[in-house]
């Protein structure tokens, strides 16, 4: 009768420690990436806080008197810390997984974005004080055409953002993304006319220039406007303006 031979395991045997070190370095990965997570998700909701706490008293006039620094620059410093966190070496791998892989790219390029437009703000509105309120000579035209650049440059800012993917996001990521993507393109339309709105008042107080005036009262009606009763010219050079009765 022949004798049945055992199958050789010292093969599987010698595998265990191998499989055994990859087993609890998954383990210890998966800690660390957890716990990564938490703290990421964490400096989100944090930098999401200072964001809609800035939004809800957004103004031009507090913006340029100052009143909204610290919001802006606590909303940097949230921001800077949730890139961070999006950025730690322990998520690094999940990159690779295709639909958390998107995710995690899209809520990195979101907080990327935000804190550009955050940083380009900051900069712009500290610039703009710096122009508006010197006092060393320069005339208010010139003034007027460099706050018209920094609101230019803050509109290019909104305008290049990149927001990430678009496509296979889901629950609050894919809605904020579309809200974020909306209040950038309104925001850049309004930086946008206050900047060209500054740029003509400066060509018209540079002048030399005479603007017609035509002054209508609208007692007297007169096909959708008042009578012209006032005529006059309005004569701007380097800054100043006067104001005379036309001639005719």
């Amino acid at each position: 009768m022949p004798s049945l031979e055992l199958p050789d395991s010292e093969p599987r045997l010698r595998l265990l420690p191998t499989l055994a070190v990859i087993a609890l370095v998954l383990f210890f990965w998966g800690v660390w990436a957890l716990i990564a997570g938490v703290q990421a998700m964490s400096a989100l909701r944090g930098a999401e806080s200072e964001v809609r706490s800035l939004e809800q008293v957004v103004d031009l006039d507090a913006y340029l008197d100052g009143d909204l620094d610290d919001r802006v620059s606590r909303a940097v410093e949230s921001l800077e810390l949730a890139e961070a966190r999006l950025d730690a070496f322990a998520l690094k791998p999940i990159r690779l997984l295709p639909f958390f892989g998107r995710q995690l790219e899209s809520a990195q390029s979101l907080v990327s974005s935000g804190l550009e437009v955050a940083r380009v703000a900051e900069g712009s509105g500290i610039r703009l004080r710096s122009v508006l309120d010197d006092d060393d000579g320069i005339e208010i035209h010139e003034r007027l055409q460099i706050a018209s650049v920094e609101l230019a440059s803050l509109a290019d800012a909104l305008g290049g953002v990149d927001l990430g993917p678009d496509r296979g996001l889901v629950g609050q990521l894919r809605d904020g993304r579309a809200e974020l993507d909306g209040e950038f393109g309104d925001l850049r339309d309004v930086v946008d006319g206050g900047a060209r709105l500054l740029a003509s008042f400066s060509e018209l107080l540079a002048g030399p220039e005479d603007t017609l005036l035509l002054i209508a009262n609208n007692a007297e009606m007169r096909a959708g406007s008042g009578m012209i009763l006032t005529t006059g010219v309005l004569r701007s050079a380097d800054g100043q303006i006067g104001v005379r009765r036309a001639a005719w």
